[in-house]
């Protein structure tokens, strides 16, 4: 036989625990706030756990950038200082440079996030079983945060580019392409 006791507010749980378990026909005594504290407890460990990959997904995003965006610069150096000869300020070129890269990001934000709402949910089907489902839940707000963060990495990593724009050498850039 089971029996579920329900506790008043204010009850000292550890007497009632005690006081219950004296019973002699009890057997087995189980606290559902002390299966829901244990669950909070492994949570927090899962809690910790996606705190870690979601700083290794802004690290490593903020280096996919920052290479897509140095390589960009580097691989146009030449057109960068014909333009710059032609009588382009720097900052001209640097805006012109960053509005790309923007765009580009933003071209490829929508996708992205498709393409991981897709895979996390292959994902999450991978792990439901007869036991559990585990369909993926994914606010509205969230993608657009993700969105919002990846615009921002986006943003920052153009400080590189057009310091390389400022620093650039047009005539060793010139010299070298005419060889």
């Amino acid at each position: 036989t089971t029996v579920m006791v329900q506790f008043d507010e204010g009850v000292d749980r550890d007497e009632m625990r005690l006081a219950i378990t004296q019973v002699s026909s009890v057997v087995a005594y189980t606290d559902s706030r002390a299966l829901y504290d244990t669950a909070r407890s492994l949570l927090s460990l899962f809690y910790a756990f996606v705190g870690v990959m979601l700083a290794f997904g802004v690290l490593m995003s903020f280096a996919l950038i920052f290479a897509m965006t140095s390589a960009n610069a580097a691989e146009r150096s030449a057109e960068l200082a014909a333009m710059r000869v032609n009588g382009m300020a720097p900052s001209q070129l640097a805006r012109m440079l960053a509005g790309e890269n923007l765009l580009l990001t933003g071209i490829a934000v929508v996708p992205g996030l498709l393409v991981g709402v897709g895979v996390s949910a292959i994902f999450m089907d991978s792990f439901s079983s007869d036991l559990f489902d585990f369909g993926l839940q994914i606010r509205a707000r969230t993608l657009v945060i993700a969105a919002a963060a990846i615009v921002a990495v986006s943003v920052v990593t153009q400080w590189p580019a057009s310091r390389m724009i400022h620093g650039l050498d047009v005539a060793k850039v010139v010299r070298e392409r005419s060889q």
